[in-house]
């Protein structure tokens, strides 16, 4: 069933008043249930039924948020462990998103979509200790820091039987991202569930990273948007206006359009403040609910050339000004001279039959 059919019926379940009678009929129901998944917010949507289905619907239910409450506890102890081979190694990191978001965002902790990999931001210069730290640990980095750093936001390690662990040096947006380290600075001290310290991110840059992810992601997780969404309205005037500041400074007003677009159709609200003037980008004329459709429905057709040329062409309708537009197409150029040399251009082959392509 089309996306775009999909959508309409779980933003109505996720709304601040959720459309009880979408619960309630059977064959909005169905394709709910059968699609929740997907759009990843399966533990919400079993969460916010519940009360009102039937028993069959209700087991459903139960069987998603055991599942969800198993892999928010299996992500939190991965977490645990990697914060202890840090810590012991001396490396600072700050999680970001994952089990400890949930944790102080949702209560019960398990309705926010399981993670599939720790997040955690490490400043450029401990990049190689932090993977030699984690390499002793049983993990094994799926590219070289060399690779990832000419174009990626982070370097991806897998272990045989914990989440993969995300190092990202870079918000997002690969090399086109913000470093993390200034984000050290302002971080706030906190604890894990077994009170070894660590850190967190501002409240600004929080959210910062909640939109940049979502729109680093080309705007396709309803997941992300109803997370941002669950945050954005629970946050001061003046915590939003300095979030849209600071995505100005990095050059996202074209991606903060977008975002309040996405808002408007999928939420019927606004994301950007009306105390707020958002700069023009250099292709406002083409930001629209048509761009932001594009993106959000985009699919992955094998990654093959013309699927990549698209992505990027979309990618470049968001740049803020003519010199973004050139550092992206420099920073694809040299991304493209790496994967030729590599003969992977149009074919990405994984390190390991478990790895990922590098997008």
């Amino acid at each position: 069933m089309d996306r775009s059919l999909i959508r309409p019926l779980i933003t109505a379940a996720l709304a601040e008043n959720p459309d009880l009678a979408v619960l309630r009929d059977p064959g909005s129901w169905s394709i709910l249930r059968d699609n929740a998944a997907l759009f990843g917010v399966a533990p919400v949507i079993a969460f916010i039924a519940r009360p009102y289905v039937t028993s069959e619907a209700r087991a459903w239910c139960d069987q998603t948020l055991t599942r969800s409450w198993t892999r928010h506890e299996t992500s939190l102890r991965d977490l645990e462990n990697a914060g202890a081979v840090l810590g012991d190694a001396g490396i600072p990191y700050i999680p970001m998103k994952g089990p400890l978001l949930a944790r102080r965002v949702y209560q019960p902790a398990f309705l926010r979509k399981p993670s599939v990999d720790l997040d955690l931001a490490i400043r450029n210069t401990d990049l190689e200790g932090a993977c030699a730290a984690l390499g002793r640990a049983g993990y094994e980095q799926a590219v070289s820091i060399r690779d990832a750093r000419a174009c990626l936001h982070d370097v991806a390690l897998y272990h045989k039987s914990k989440t993969r662990i995300e190092l990202h040096f870079r918000m997002s947006h690969a090399a086109f991202g913000a470093r993390v380290d200034e984000f050290f600075d302002r971080a706030v001290g906190s604890k894990l569930p077994s009170g070894r310290p660590t850190l967190l991110l501002s409240p600004t840059d929080e959210l910062l990273h909640l939109v940049l992810h979502f729109a680093s992601d080309r705007f396709r997780s309803l997941f992300h948007s109803y997370e941002l969404r669950r945050m954005w309205n629970a946050a001061p005037v003046q915590l939003r206006e300095g979030v849209i500041a600071r995505a100005v400074d990095y050059g996202f007003s074209g991606t903060i359009a977008l975002v309040d677009i996405g808002f408007r159709l999928r939420w019927n609200q606004p994301f950007v403040p009306a105390s707020v003037n958002l700069p023009r980008t250099w292709l406002s004329w083409g930001i629209g609910a048509d761009l932001y459709e594009s993106l959000e429905n985009w699919e992955r057709p094998g990654w093959g050339l013309s699927a990549r040329l698209r992505a990027r062409w979309l990618d470049f309708r968001t740049t803020d000004t003519p010199a973004d537009a050139l550092r992206m197409m420099w920073i694809l150029g040299r991304v493209a001279g790496m994967r030729l040399k590599r003969r992977e251009w149009g074919h990405m082959r994984p390190l390991k039959s478990n790895v990922p392509r590098i997008t």
